[in-house]
């Protein structure tokens, strides 16, 4: 709860079912909930859950007291659930730059009074030339990404990356046909990792790759999270698994596309199975053709590029839409209280 009165919520696993409190808040005279959801957010408890009784009910106790939820999401459009199953009295936010932002002490101010220290030094131990053309890390198995990853096995390319593959118990209703979808875990990443701990994430493996393949979460819209952002201020090429066109979107912010490598067609294809397959076979076409060595001296001046352009974008405070100052404005919030999870550092600079 803020000072002024309105509930900040935040919504991140879904873990505990945020609508009881949100709830209680209504009937206690609060108008305003504001919700910094990233992905896995209040739907997950409303619809999603399977009881459209409970969304019903929900809605009705937002129309009833003249309450509003301010949702805000990470991506570019809302995901088609959202605009499926819109609720009466809600307000949504995109905001694609939100998880870069949300990074905050881990990334951007690690050491006091020296912004963007961590990022330098970890670009900097990225100097050794790498010994595996690519790294994959996969915390939360589902279907798209499994359809990846079998893919990449029925291409041969096991012997090419690093793979983790966590959390079996979560279902990835995907029956992989090329590969056994064992749990595999590298070096010291266990499922509760802190996402924004930067410092100890697998670096040995990380600097040890040429390139990330990020799986990211959302498959229905663009949604860039710590996935690719980390990727980006680590100085380390990438190619992102997402919703169509995820890859090129990011040209739209200034930052460089790696296409003196890999063939970014794929990235157009709405059929997700045609799409996953694409890109596979062009990791494979640039692991036949590159040695990690001369991946790593094609991609190493670029990446350092979008690494700065990232420092950039969060040091100025761009891409931060008006509506979502304004929102900040109006109830006298500090990002902090926009994130309880981990803070935004930008206020203090």
């Amino acid at each position: 709860m803020a000072d002024n009165g309105v509930l900040v919520k935040q919504v991140n696993w879904p873990t505990t079912d945020p609508i009881p409190d949100i709830v209680k808040a209504i009937e206690n005279g609060t108008k305003d909930i504001i919700m910094n959801a990233c992905h896995e957010y209040i739907y997950w408890w409303l619809w999603l859950s399977g009881n459209p009784d409970k969304a019903i009910e929900f809605e009705k106790v937002l129309v009833e007291n003249n309450a509003t939820i301010h949702l805000i999401l990470g991506c570019t459009i809302p995901p088609q659930h959202v605009n499926k199953y819109p609720l009466t009295n809600m307000v949504v936010y995109t905001w694609p730059f939100n998880w870069a932002y949300r990074m905050g002490n881990e990334l951007w101010i690690k050491s006091p009074g020296k912004p963007f220290a961590t990022i330098s030094k970890l670009y900097n131990a990225q100097k050794k030339i790498p010994t595996k053309h690519f790294i994959c890390l996969n915390k939360k198995p589902k279907h798209e990404r499994a359809l990846l990853v079998d893919n990449l096995f029925k291409l041969d390319l096991s012997d090419k990356m690093y793979l983790s593959w966590l959390n079996q118990d979560i279902d990835p209703t995907y029956t992989a046909k090329h590969w056994d979808q064992r749990t595999v875990k590298l070096d010291s990443y266990t499922d509760n990792h802190h996402v924004f701990n930067i410092e100890n994430f697998l670096l040995d493996y990380t600097t040890d790759s040429s390139f990330q393949l990020v799986t990211e979460t959302i498959f229905d819209t663009v949604y860039w999270t710590e996935k690719t952002f980390r990727c980006i201020a680590l100085g380390k090429p990438f190619l992102i698994w997402g919703a169509p066109t995820i890859n090129m979107r990011l040209k739209s912010y200034g930052f460089e596309l790696y296409d003196n490598l890999f063939d970014y067609k794929f990235d157009y294809h709405e059929d997700i199975n045609q799409r996953a397959e694409d890109l596979a076979l062009t990791v494979k076409n640039v692991c036949d053709n590159n040695t990690p060595e001369q991946i790593y001296k094609l991609t190493r001046t670029r990446a350092k590029r979008n690494r700065d352009r990232l420092i950039e974008i969060v040091k100025t405070q761009k891409y931060i839409p008006r509506e979502l100052i304004k929102l900040k404005t109006r109830f006298k919030l500090t990002w902090k209280d926009l994130d309880t999870i981990n803070p935004y550092t930008f206020d203090k600079w």
